[in-house]
């Protein structure tokens, strides 16, 4: 399996299942499971901020190996691809 076919949803549930393991394992509670309230308004902003700052780094990643692929097919690209690149795209050119 490439990764056009996972950045496609082609990905097997089996997939799916190991990556969520994965990261349940490494991250055992959600930031904001609980809440934000005094008590834990600095730890859950600080996430929060950290989150907010990478997004554009992780959403680059997504579509970096779909945007190779459609550059090397130099045509048309498939419907998940494109619903994938789109608002990608979109979000790119509307924060310069």
């Amino acid at each position: 399996m490439d990764a056009h076919q996972i950045a496609s949803g082609q990905a097997p549930a089996a997939i799916i299942e190991e990556l969520s393991r994965r990261i349940g394992k490494r991250f055992l509670d959600h930031p904001f499971r609980n809440g934000v309230n005094k008590d834990n308004f600095e730890t859950v902003i600080a996430d929060y901020l950290a989150m907010s700052i990478a997004f554009p780094f992780i959403q680059a990643g997504a579509i970096h190996e779909t945007y190779k692929a459609a550059q090397r097919a130099g045509g048309d690209t498939d419907k998940n691809a494109e619903i994938t690149g789109g608002p990608s795209a979109l979000f790119w050119c509307g924060t310069k």
